[in-house]
């Protein structure tokens, strides 16, 4: 753009501009901020609504946490020393969003519900541009129904809570989303050599927020770029340097994703060093063959958070999780057509495919299977990306006519009037002057070590000649070269048999009668207009599902009234279980600060937890709740354990199903392995 083409003087360029293309222009900038309006006007419908459908689940001791850690990094405590994370720290990604938030809102319930409101918008809308990327016209109109359609209605209750309200890994699915985008934007516009630097520098950002970009960003960019670089080494022709140079760029993306785990392994070293937090690593392992029968049931769990989990529903919400099975079935379908041209496909939608079949993968092999749905919920933006990029085909004629005039049409191309000026010339000039005085003074260095390079390289090749002289090798190599023509020969039998049998299948099958017929079955205006309207249907059931559930009475926090039971009793600060400890800070507003103590040793839980919390010095601890309520969620009753280590409580308030217990001493003086008592 703006460059001299050869044989033009430079006087041509500092010209009047011609006046006939600046028109030309007007209708792609009235398209582009008609665009960013759509976007901004149904970012913040779909906000609100995401925030209203938030409040329909019960908030607990994990957002809870989330929350306090946000609100010490508001104050001032940048690394969060002392703070025990979960088996993911959020630390980059969503706990600044957390805190930039609370700046404005204050530490309240509201606040959780907002940000995950917002985390699920922004996770819908980046889906929506990388489904539309590459594509106009109908083509993108039907990208975007596809893509939005899919995420449009997350399913009431357990879809809500993996979706719309749990900090998981739907948030690490945000700047992910925009990875895949600038990848897909720098292959239809060339590669750059800053993209695979800007890759790994953001993919190392998140991985330092969540470890499953291992799974689903790291991983499939490596085994994208592999499978691009194996087939580019194949189709090229020429010497095997040529043929891998051909491939640099993949090379470089592949380079870029071995970049991003030691730039994340750095920085998370990094932290440790100067006092971060700490983050609890989970054991992950593969399951025991015998034992796998009884991770089949997470596959419900795949099902619920595409909405389509219908065991035990009824009426409404069967409806609606019954047709949420269409969105389960453009996915796999798009998964099985990547698959089918996996080599032909464009990265984005390899690495997309990729991530899906891995994660869901590893979540039915290995333990990660006994976690909540939210361990799969990032599948969801990228297979509805996916399903609506592999579905609906955009038209490569257009997308190269879009491209050339930008660089090959001349004057007839866009942006040909946008003529540089003659202080950009001179920079160029410059520029190019320093250019060669750099590659002079390359030459010279190079020209230095030239003769030490010579006799090491020279003793290289004498080594490598004696080595591959040697007798044993000469043997090995017969050996190799001997099964090589075994095993030749095997493949080429396979081959032919399989391709023997095939043939004979399809002829008793008539298989080219029926791809005939369903040829003309899909280039049928009738089956067309069906198809249409059957999505438009499925899409409306969508809307409606939506709107239903946003209707639904908002739900509050855990355990309200325990917290008002402690404010009229003028209780600060105790310990209970985790489920009843930082959900009640929450609620009271942070009048009562309950810490969390394990079930089976009543030591500290250090699970998204401060570790000043429990020290005696600092802190007067003088009750504890127990919840006699059955369920993972409430139940904590350790009498026996109460009893040994803190003796007879002094006065007992029951609230059923709480009972609190006070002392007239600090607990926290008498909590069991506690470091800072014993300092």
């Amino acid at each position: 753009m703006g460059g001299l083409r050869t044989g033009e003087q430079p006087q041509s360029l500092i010209g009047p501009a011609p006046a006939e293309p600046q028109g030309d222009d007007r209708p792609n900038r009235r398209t582009r901020w008609a665009v960013v309006t759509a976007y901004l006007l149904s970012g913040a419908v779909l906000f609100l609504v995401y925030a209203r459908l938030s409040q329909t689940y019960t908030l607990n001791s994990d957002s809870a946490n989330i929350l306090l850690m946000g609100s010490d990094l508001l104050h001032g405590n940048l690394l969060l020393h002392s703070w025990y994370m979960s088996d993911v720290s959020f630390y980059p990604t969503e706990l600044p969003q957390y805190a930039l938030l609370e700046s404005f809102l204050g530490l309240r319930a509201e606040t959780a519900h907002i940000a995950a409101g917002m985390t699920y918008t922004l996770a819908l809308l980046f889906a929506v541009m990388l489904a539309r990327s590459g594509s106009s016209g109908r083509q993108s109109v039907t990208r975007t129904l596809i893509a939005a359609g899919i995420m449009l209605a997350p399913q009431l209750g357990l879809g809500v809570f993996a979706m719309d309200l749990s900090v998981g890994h739907i948030g690490t699915a945000v700047p992910l989303l925009l990875i895949w985008l600038l990848l897909d934007r720098a292959g239809r516009s060339g590669p750059r050599w800053y993209v695979p630097v800007l890759v790994a520098v953001l993919l190392a950002w998140v991985q330092v927020a969540d470890p499953i970009v291992y799974v689903v960003g790291i991983g499939p960019l490596g085994i994208a770029c592999a499978a691009r670089v194996i087939r580019g080494w194949f189709k090229a022709s020429g010497s095997w340097w040529r043929r891998i140079t051909a491939q640099r760029y993949d090379l470089s993306l592949g380079v870029a994703a071995v970049a991003a785990s030691s730039l994340a392994w750095i920085t998370n070293n990094i932290l440790s060093a100067l006092g971060g937090y700490t983050v609890n690593r989970l054991p992950f392992h593969l399951t025991p063959w015998s034992d796998l029968r009884y991770n089949w049931p997470a596959g419900w769990k795949i099902l619920e958070v595409f909405g389509a989990n219908y065991t035990g529903l009824s009426g409404i919400p069967l409806v609606l999780a019954v047709l949420h099975l269409v969105s389960v079935a453009l996915v796999t379908l798009a998964l099985a057509r990547t698959a089918w041209r996996f080599f032909g496909a464009s990265l984005v939608d390899e690495i997309l495919a990729v991530a899906i079949v891995l994660n869901v993968v590893l979540y039915l092999l290995t333990n990660a299977s006994d976690e909540a749905a939210h361990e799969v919920a990032i599948i969801v933006p990228f297979g509805a990306a996916l399903a609506a990029r592999v579905l609906v085909r955009a038209r490569d004629t257009a997308q190269a006519g879009d491209r050339a005039p930008a660089r090959h049409r001349g004057p007839a191309g866009r942006g040909a009037h946008r003529v540089p000026s003659v202080r950009r010339i001179r920079l160029a000039l410059r520029a190019q002057m320093i250019g060669q005085a750099l590659v002079v003074g390359w030459f010279r260095l190079v020209g230095w070590v030239r003769l030490p390079g010579r006799a090491l390289v020279t003793g290289l090749v004498r080594l490598v000649r004696w080595f591959w002289k040697a007798r044993w090798v000469r043997l090995g190599r017969r050996v190799v070269a001997a099964v090589w023509v075994r095993l030749a020969r095997w493949v080429r039998l396979a081959r032919r048999v399989t391709a023997a049998v095939w043939v004979r299948l399809a002829r008793w099958i008539r298989w080219p009668r029926w791809v005939r017929l369903t040829r003309r079955v899909r280039r049928s205006r009738r089956v067309r207009v069906a198809g249409l309207a059957a999505g438009m249907l499925v899409l409306a059931g969508y809307a409606v599902g939506l709107g239903y559930e946003v209707t639904q009475p908002a739900v509050p926090a855990a355990n309200t009234s325990l917290a008002t039971l402690l404010v009229d009793h003028h209780l600060t600060y105790g310990l209970s279980g985790y489920w009843t400890s930082s959900v009640v800070t929450l609620d009271s507003g942070n009048k009562v600060q309950v810490r969390a103590l394990t079930l089976k040793t009543l030591q500290r839980d250090l699970w998204m937890a401060k570790e000043s919390w429990y020290d005696p010095q600092t802190h007067y601890a003088n009750f504890v709740v127990v919840d006699s309520m059955p369920g993972y969620f409430s139940h904590w009753e350790p009498y026996a354990l109460i009893k040994k280590y803190f003796g007879t409580p002094a006065r007992i308030y029951h609230a059923p199903p709480y009972t609190v217990m006070v002392w007239n001493k600090n607990l926290l003086a008498s909590i069991p392995g506690n470091p800072t008592t014993q300092g």
